[in-house]
């Protein structure tokens, strides 16, 4: 008699090896080689890093060909890489490899100087640069340069503040220090700066300047001085600095009367560094753009008047007696007009209007199949041949102007790899068994629809598989399965039996 366990063994053989001939041969049946494999070289990607160093990478795949039946078109089908012939071509090769640009880098505000009434804010601002675009992300390297290095307006260091309004006091002895809140840029040499405390001054070696400390309030007796390092510079309410010297002048200023402080900071650039550069190349646009403006405005003037010259022409022509008025009022004319002209010049140097001054688009954000956004630095600032100053914006609202967009819309330009799908296989269900349907996926550049491989996302991949509607089995069907499965079971039992023997 035979053993058990060893007739389920036999029987298990026999059922794997009707299997595997099931499984071949429908690969048989669907997939048919038609050539060797060959080794299909994709594209080389985007930089991993703006500057610094980065990496590019390709996609390198060893592609075999095959015929779906029934059709003409030839399947590309991803295959091990011993597959195809050596050498196996690079996947990878470095990129920008050139010196990241400096940044400004603002921190964190500091608390306002007071608890109640207007004070200021400070913040420290750096000029940082990386040997790797991603060290700009949180907690990446970065190095403090000069600020000369940074190019575009740099962010403002003070702000005012106003957490609430101090209790009416009436103390005319208590001094109050008017203070200013901007950011003063050097543009061109000039015989003297006159700037007022609260802000910071980046200037240029060898300049005169005057800061000033304006305090309300004050009496003779009580006193006003400047320090710098907690060592006392000047006892007067203004303090004078001949021919800037970096090493000597550079640092904060303190003003003091009685209780209250105030700041500013000296700072010393280069001639020709980026912010001074900005501000030059923005002036002479502007200045330009009014001069054309100016200009054609002038022609439609003289254009205007000289119609109307000529109708009065043809009118005094007729009438002698107003002809003779006009040429003895014509010289008192240009008497009262060069007098005017004289008090006009007499008036002195007109108010300055600030202005947003607006920087230069940022890349877009935007990824493959998406939209993103466009950012730009935008400030308020008064500029001169002189010097730029970068002032809060409520200067700006103040004088009616309206900010512009600090942000706008865009979409990717780039390449997009897309999933292709192939027809669904026709559904041959039978009876007493599970049937798909199938149907190949190829993934492909939406602008050229070459192959892109590996390219696609997975996340998004279409199926690729799809059970189909079950087939009713008949009576006559059921019977027939039922006879197959007990000449397997006697079969194997059988053959379990002889080998017992």
């Amino acid at each position: 008699m035979a053993h058990p366990g060893l007739s389920s063994r036999r029987l298990c053989a026999i059922s794997t090896l009707v299997l595997c001939v099931v499984l071949a041969l429908a690969s048989a049946q669907y997939y048919s080689v038609q050539e060797s494999a060959t080794w299909v070289l994709g594209e080389y990607g985007p930089c991993t890093s703006a500057c610094g160093g980065g990496l590019q990478t390709r996609q390198v795949t060893c592609i075999g060909r095959y015929t779906w039946p029934g059709s003409l078109e030839t399947i590309e089908v991803k295959v091990a890489d011993r597959e195809c012939p050596e050498p196996l071509p690079t996947r990878s090769r470095s990129c920008n490899n050139h010196k990241c640009r400096a940044q400004w880098t603002p921190g964190h505000w500091s608390t306002c100087t007071t608890s109640c009434g207007l004070g200021t804010q400070t913040r420290e601002v750096y000029c940082e640069v990386s040997w790797s675009s991603h060290a700009y992300l949180p907690g990446g390297d970065r190095h403090v340069v000069s600020d000369s290095e940074c190019g575009g307006p740099r962010p403002i260091t003070a702000r005012a503040c106003h957490p609430m309004d101090c209790p009416l006091i009436n103390d005319p002895d208590q001094p109050v220090i008017a203070v200013e809140n901007y950011t003063l840029w050097q543009l061109g040499k000039t015989r003297r700066i006159k700037a007022n405390v609260g802000g910071e001054l980046n200037l240029l070696p060898g300049q005169n300047v005057v800061i000033r400390c304006p305090v309300r309030h004050t009496t003779v007796e009580q006193l006003i001085y400047w320090s710098k390092d907690r060592k006392l510079v000047s006892l007067s309410d203004h303090m004078t600095i001949r021919r800037a010297n970096p090493t000597r002048d550079a640092g904060t200023y303190t003003c003091t009367a009685q209780h209250e402080t105030a700041h500013i900071t000296i700072k010393f650039i280069k001639k020709n560094n980026p912010v001074s550069e900005f501000y030059k190349k923005w002036r002479r646009k502007t200045n330009r753009r009014k001069r054309l403006m100016a200009a054609h405005s002038s022609r439609r003037k003289a254009t205007t008047r000289s119609h109307r010259k000529r109708g009065a022409d043809n009118h005094n022509n007729n009438n002698p007696r107003r002809r003779n008025q006009q040429r003895d009022q014509s010289g008192s004319r240009r008497g009262r007009r060069h007098k005017r002209g004289h008090e006009v010049r007499k008036r002195g140097k007109r108010s300055l209007t600030p202005t947003f001054v607006t920087g230069a688009w940022s890349r877009c954000n935007a990824t493959c199949g998406s939209s993103g956004q466009r950012s730009r630095e935008i400030t308020c600032s008064l500029v001169t041949r002189k010097y730029a100053k970068v002032v809060v914006e409520e200067e700006c609202f103040k004088a009616g102007l309206t900010k512009p967009n600090s942000t706008r819309r865009c979409v990717y330009t780039g390449r997009c790899a897309v999933w292709t799908p192939g027809p669904w296989t026709k559904c041959e269900p039978q009876c007493g068994q599970v049937s798909y349907k199938a149907r190949y996926l190829v993934c492909r550049w939406s602008d050229t629809k070459q192959p892109a491989w590996d390219a696609c996302d997975r996340n998004k991949k279409p199926e690729t598989l799809k059970p189909c509607k079950p087939k009713t089995c008949s009576k006559v069907e059921v019977v027939v399965v039922v006879v197959v499965v007990v000449v397997v079971v006697v079969v194997g039992g059988g053959g379990g039996g002889g080998g017992g023997k």
